[in-house]
């Protein structure tokens, strides 16, 4: 009871972050600012958290998701999605259990990249697209500096404290999906075997 309370919280969190970028008028940030965030992420090693996903059909997806910087990440999605989705900090690695196929991308040429990469650098690796302010809360915009084609990141951070509360991805094609957190726990270790990637569908079984 206590999750489906916590996970219909995050829908209005999501329904309200959007009312949000309606409503913000985009700024510049200032150099504060950009101080304040950038410490702020990269003084982030950690995250666990429930997860609800708002796809670019329109449809919801509920999952976990454990981060560890620099370069690991691992999503597992709640039934029926039958995608596993990890990092192991050389690659993205795109599982479907339902058709037993395997992709793997380079991991710095996708917007996972962003969150994962070592140090993170506002004003030197990323480049800031838009930044909005309102009712205690930033949102900004994030593209390679060296890569934009490849899509951005947003990041919904609560302010005063500043936490991560949601990110949106937007690829090459300017689809977005939103991911919100769900009872997130920061800065917990996090078992290093859970970022490892064993393909079971290889026919040598490894």
């Amino acid at each position: 009871m206590i999750v489906i309370r916590n996970i219909l919280r995050t829908l209005f969190f999501i329904f309200a972050m959007n009312l949000f970028v309606a409503a913000a008028k985009a700024e510049t940030p200032s150099d504060a600012d950009l101080d304040r965030i950038e410490r702020y992420l990269n003084n982030l090693q950690t995250i666990q958290s429930k997860f609800v996903q708002n796809n670019p059909d329109g449809s919801f997806a509920l999952g976990k998701l454990y981060l560890q910087r620099p370069g690991r990440m691992r999503f597992e999605y709640d039934p029926p999605v039958p995608i596993r989705l990890f990092a192991d900090g050389n690659f993205f690695i795109h599982v479907d259990l339902e058709l037993e196929q395997v992709s793997h991308y380079p991991l710095e040429e996708t917007p996972a990249h962003f969150i994962l990469r070592e140090t993170i650098s506002l004003r030197r690796d990323l480049k800031v697209k838009s930044f909005q302010r309102a009712d205690h809360v930033l949102r900004i915009e994030l593209t390679d500096a060296e890569n934009p084609d490849i899509g951005s990141v947003t990041l919904t951070l609560a302010d005063n404290p500043l936490e991560l509360r949601a990110w949106t991805i937007t690829d090459a094609q300017g689809l977005h999906t939103e991911l919100a957190f769900v009872e997130a726990q920061f800065g917990r270790r996090i078992d290093p075997s859970i970022f490892e990637y064993v393909d079971n569908f290889a026919e040598d079984g490894n």
